[in-house]
């Protein structure tokens, strides 16, 4: 039955003379405002008298309700329960920020139907009035159910735009993962709760901005411990490096840069990783001996990544001692499976070693490889030595040796059996790449591009293998693998001398592998590093000046005789700070394999060399100076020869 706007004027009346003297007691006038909606419900235009409604009960509830902080009176709690009711029944959409302020200013069991309501109409509502209902609902549910409550913060999270609000979420977000034990997602909440701190507070909160930065060691130290990815833990590693002032005073800048050196090791970003090292050495003694012992493991490992077996044995002798003291098995396991990769450093550690044996039965082969022999028997030896290996903790050993094998097997001729060979170790690398134990990856990718390099040379294709050794020593000396990337340009100057066609390619990996090797030989101090690299220089010569010869360059042949002659004196330092230990090196199996270093860990001397120098031809220019793959930065001395004509 539709009634006349009379007849509609005349019922609101009559009821609202009912309400008032109900609110005015505290009485539930709840049933009065359903009848009122049923009263415009049988209107030509409902809609228009439910407005006109909404109006008259927004101004009870305007001249009922406290003002600031003052508590609801029973009057005022009365009108808004009715107002509440109307919104909801109506529905009134413009009035809904009143169920947000019944569920957040006074008890009762409605302010969580209330805040339901809201978020179920969300569609029907502003913006606001829906964000303030997933932050009441947020706050609530958090004591009862974090992750009903944490899915709230999320929400309105992504709605708020005042500061505050957007810290309050970020923090809450912060403390809820933090209860649950999700180190990860704590961490991330909680920078952005710092970060938005720093930006909108003159005075922010010292103990809040610490806390985050804690949140971000802790969520590095969780992926540590899962074996969790590099890529994971850079951006974590990232904010702590960033805001070094919001540091907690129990965790020292030592912690930090070795922890991100972990990480550049995992990336197997050896130049990062000693950045890293270096800026963690200058308090290292400030740290327990556990994080000391990291410290050297991490200078072992770079070492490792930069071929550098030497300096690896050097760190390997400081770091035992450490971990001996720190007693930390996680470590043990780490340095033995180190020196296990070394193959080549003997020592008093006191663990099981019998995979040693077949660790320097791949030294043993890629000796003999490199002197020109190797056969079937080799391939035997290697095959007994993938048996003893681990197959998950040595993975890269493995691999190795499938590396090594596909050589042989090349330069047999079986170059089907180098195919399988590779095969099974390219499926074997692309297994611990995707699950990565960090710090191998990159040496044995090497190992098995360079294979693939010589079988393309062994089915016939010596120039498409010698392009891809080119690009390997690039690549190799631009990661800071100077070892790895001396032996793989002579492999290139080789194979372009071997073709006769290309003498300038030949000259240009000759020279390289040439000059890389002088630096390389000369930037060590120990003399035991220079001398692992001088079977390189010898034969980079022989190379070179084979390749300049064929080139016909008489200019660039004077230039490079000289640059080969030019051979600095060594001389002996005192100097604490450039004192790496080659006569303690020397004197090791006198002293029954112990380190003879000083009680604060510093060697007493060093024999040292000068770098290369650069010679200063008669006709102006430095010699070779388009090919030499020298630091022009370093400080040397230059030569003025006077030569005659060429």
């Amino acid at each position: 039955m539709t009634r006349t706007d009379a007849e509609i004027q005349v019922a609101l009346e009559d009821l609202l003379d009912r309400f008032e003297p109900l609110v005015d007691l505290g009485q539930d006038a709840r049933a009065v405002v359903r009848r009122m909606v049923e009263v415009t419900d049988t209107a030509a235009e409902p809609g228009h008298w439910r407005e006109a409604l909404a109006g008259e009960l927004f101004e009870y509830l305007r001249l009922t309700a406290p003002q600031d902080d003052d508590e609801w009176t029973p009057t005022a709690l009365s009108c808004l329960d009715a107002v509440c009711e109307f919104v909801r029944i109506a529905p009134c959409p413009e009035l809904a920020w009143t169920l947000v302020v019944r569920a957040t200013s006074t008890p009762g069991d409605e302010g969580a139907d209330d805040l339901d309501w809201i978020i179920e109409h969300a569609d029907q509502l502003d913006r606001e009035t829906v964000t303030d209902a997933y932050l009441e609902r947020a706050r609530s549910r958090s004591e009862t159910d974090l992750y009903a409550g944490i899915d709230d913060w999320i929400t309105a999270a992504g709605m708020v735009t005042q500061p505050e609000d957007q810290i309050d979420c970020a923090v809450n977000l912060a403390v809820a993962y933090a209860e649950l034990e999700q180190p990860l997602d704590e961490a991330d909440w909680s920078w952005q709760a710092a970060v938005l701190v720093e930006i909108n507070e003159p005075a922010p909160d010292l103990d809040l901005l610490r806390e985050a930065y804690a949140a971000q060691f802790r969520g590095v130290e969780h992926l540590y411990r899962i074996d969790g990815p590099a890529r994971q833990m850079r951006p974590l590693l990232g904010r702590m490096l960033s805001r070094p002032g919001w540091a907690p005073e129990e965790l020292l800048p030592p912690h930090v840069h070795i922890v991100a050196a972990g990480i550049c090791i995992q990336d197997n970003d050896a130049a990062a990783a000693l950045v890293q090292l270096t800026l963690a050495e200058h308090r290292l003694g400030e740290v327990d001996v556990y994080f000391q012992a990291q410290w050297q493991l991490c200078q072992m490992e770079c070492a490792v990544l930069r071929s550098d077996s030497v300096t690896a044995e050097y760190f390997a002798r400081r770091a035992w001692p450490l971990i001996e003291r720190a007693g930390d098995e996680e470590q043990r396991t780490r340095f033995r499976h180190i020196v296990a990769g070394l193959g080549t450093v003997t020592g008093p550690w006191d663990f099981p070693g019998d995979d040693l044996a077949a660790v320097r039965t791949l030294g043993t082969v890629m000796t003999r490889m490199r002197a020109g022999v190797g056969g079937p028997e080799d391939i035997e030896q290697l095959d007994h030595a993938i048996e003893a290996f681990d197959p998950l903790l040595q993975a890269h050993l493995v691999i190795s040796a499938y590396a090594l094998r596909a050589r042989i097997n090349s330069a047999l001729g079986q170059t089907g059996a180098a195919a399988a060979d590779l095969r099974t170790g390219r499926a074997m690398l692309a297994e611990i790449e995707a699950d990565p134990p960090g710090g191998f990856s990159r040496g044995v990718s090497t190992l098995l591009d360079q294979s693939e390099a010589i079988l393309e040379a062994a089915r016939g294709h010596p120039e498409a293998a010698a392009l891809r050794m080119e690009e390997m020593w690039r690549s190799e000396l631009a990661a800071g693998a100077h070892s790895a990337a001396i032996g793989t340009a002579l492999a290139a100057t080789q194979l372009w001398l071997s073709m006769g066609s290309k003498p300038r390619r030949a000259a240009e990996c000759a020279l390289a592998a040439l000059t890389i090797a002088q630096e390389f030989r000369y930037a060590k101090g120990d003399s035991k590093d220079r001398s692992a690299v001088a079977s390189y220089v010898v034969t980079g010569n022989e190379y070179a000046v084979e390749a300049v010869a064929a080139l016909g360059d008489c200019a660039l042949m004077a230039e490079l005789l000289e640059v080969i002659r030019a051979q600095a004196v060594p001389y002996v330092s005192d100097d604490p700070d450039v004192a790496v230990g080659p006569l303690a090196s020397m004197l090791t199996d006198v002293l029954d394999g112990h380190d003879p270093a000083t009680d604060d860990g510093r060697r007493t001397s060093a024999v040292l060399l000068s770098p290369p120098p650069l010679i200063l031809m008669p006709w102006g220019s430095v010699a070779m100076a388009p090919w030499l793959q020298y630091d022009p930065s370093l400080a040397r001395p230059v030569g003025r020869l006077i030569l005659g004509d060429v």
